[in-house]
């Protein structure tokens, strides 16, 4: 027997918001904000002084290096930056149209001047790039941008490298090791340098001079030039190999930093074996994600030439975009305008870390470091992926 149910007015009311219950919460919790701390606490404020987010810095000198330019950042007020281990690096918040974009850029000046509230970098005029062409012909002296506090783990760390460091660089890879070079001769770092440092010619040496004069101040720094064009006297010529390595490193105990382009890692990795080192003695600086990844051999090339569908979940927020086949996904984010996070660029910080919700993507093997529980729960650094397919992305608030 069947029983007559009555409604009541407010029932569908109700209903419609239970339904919209999700969404009312995540409104809720991101109109509040997220730091859970005490203002007044002096360990947080401490915290925040010695590991901001984000630092708003001025151009205050531009040095000319060859084809680059060195950039000098200083803190607004004077008042000291954060300090580093030289090696790190900082990744430069800009704008360029509707682009939300970062780019990492090693710190090339010491450490010490981070307490006079200055940061040095370098930026090549590179035609091919998207955000160092920009910076390097717009930035001016004077121009306020913002940037992260250093980030990174390539540098110098006793407990893990031997007293005598191997550093090789080909071009701008430079950087570090000249910021090494002044931490040495400031005292700050311990341990022996022997710079291994190719170049096409006398002319195109970033740092010629100042390398000279760290040389000249203490006896931990050597620097051997090898020129890849010209033939001269006291320099090396051709490329680096392990046979030079060999030629200016008698020591049976060191370790060997190298930092350079992609087709420097690419010879080295491979050359470098015939030093027998261990592998925990071998350091490379984080590589950049390659342009022509369709070469890799398990990469389904028929997607190079796609535009994907995309719907970005950011908090309450959800937006639909196209995903470009032949860029990371974090490229075609940024270029919808969204503001998403991420420091290296390179598939190693972790600050892009997204979850994908639906779709395939792809992951370039040389950049892979993801967690192995994030691979099994579908995680992916977008820096450093490719879409195979359209995808449903969930990526992190931005600060």
């Amino acid at each position: 027997m069947s029983k007559m149910v009555k409604v009541g007015k407010n029932v569908f009311k109700d209903m419609l918001k239970f339904k919209n219950l999700g969404k009312t919460r995540d409104d809720i919790i991101h109109s509040n904000s997220s730091d859970f701390r005490n203002d007044s606490d002096p360990i947080s404020e401490k915290a925040d002084h010695l590991h901001p987010n984000l630092l708003k810095v001025r151009v205050t000198d531009i040095i000319p290096r060859y084809d680059a330019k060195e950039f000098v950042l200083s803190s607004l007020d004077d008042s000291p930056l954060p300090f580093f281990r030289a090696g790190s690096y900082i990744s430069i918040k800009t704008k360029i149209g509707e682009s939300i974009t970062s780019r990492p850029y090693s710190i090339c000046s010491s450490p010490k001047l981070a307490l006079e509230g200055k940061y040095s970098v370098m930026i090549e005029d590179y035609p091919a790039g998207f955000v160092a062409p920009y910076l390097y012909k717009n930035l001016k002296i004077g121009d306020e941008i913002n940037i992260s506090s250093p980030m990174g783990t390539f540098y110098y760390e006793p407990l893990r490298d031997k007293n005598h460091v191997i550093a090789l660089a080909g071009g701008s890879g430079v950087t570090p090791f000249i910021s090494m070079a002044y931490a040495i001769r400031d005292k700050i770092e311990d341990f022996n340098l022997t710079l291994v440092y190719g170049s096409r010619t006398t002319d195109s040496i970033y740092f010629k001079k100042e390398l000279d004069e760290v040389i000249k101040e203490t006896d931990k720094v050597k620097v051997v030039h090898v020129l890849s064009d010209d033939k001269i006297d006291g320099y090396e010529y051709g490329f680096i190999t392990s046979e030079i390595i060999k030629k200016y490193t008698p020591l049976e105990n060191y370790s060997v930093f190298a930092c350079g382009p992609g087709s420097f890692y690419a010879f080295m990795k491979e050359d470098i074996k015939k030093l027998q080192l261990p592998k925990r003695q071998i350091r490379f600086e984080m590589e950049a994600v390659g342009r022509d990844f369709s070469k890799d051999p398990n990469y389904p090339r028929e997607s190079k030439d796609c535009i994907y569908k995309g719907i970005i979940k950011q908090g309450a927020r959800e937006y639909k975009i196209d995903i470009r086949g032949d860029e990371p996904i974090l490229c075609s984010i940024e270029r919808a305008g969204i503001k998403a996070q991420s420091s290296c660029r390179s598939g190693v910080c972790g600050w892009c870390r997204t979850r994908v919700v639906k779709g395939e993507t792809y992951n370039p093997e040389k950049n892979e470091n993801r967690r192995k529980g994030d691979i099994i729960l579908g995680f992916i650094h977008p820096c450093a992926s490719f879409a195979l397919s359209d995808l449903v992305l969930e990526i992190a608030e931005d600060y």
